[in-house]
């Protein structure tokens, strides 16, 4: 299994650190392997953010620019039926 995402660049700057990037490139890939009840599923996805800067409105002069982030996440699920 594979997949391929893709988010649209937002606007600049923001103001809360909550959505620190703007845009999104990414591929996943995934398996899965069964053999009589056990069940193990698998995934991997990286991806590139696009850039950010974010103002601080409580702090005078209070910007952080996100630049050049990498996102690698993995996860396995096992399962077994009785």
């Amino acid at each position: 299994m594979a997949s391929y995402t893709y988010s649209e660049p937002g606007s600049k700057p923001s103001t809360t650190a909550l959505a620190p990037t703007t845009g999104r490139d990414a591929i996943t890939l995934g398996a899965r392997y069964t053999q009589d009840q056990l069940t193990v599923t698998g995934g991997l996805t990286y991806g590139e953010l696009g850039d950010q800067t974010v103002t601080n409105p409580f702090v005078s002069g209070g910007i952080v620019e996100f630049e050049d982030s990498e996102v690698l996440a993995f996860g396995i699920r096992l399962g077994y039926r009785m």
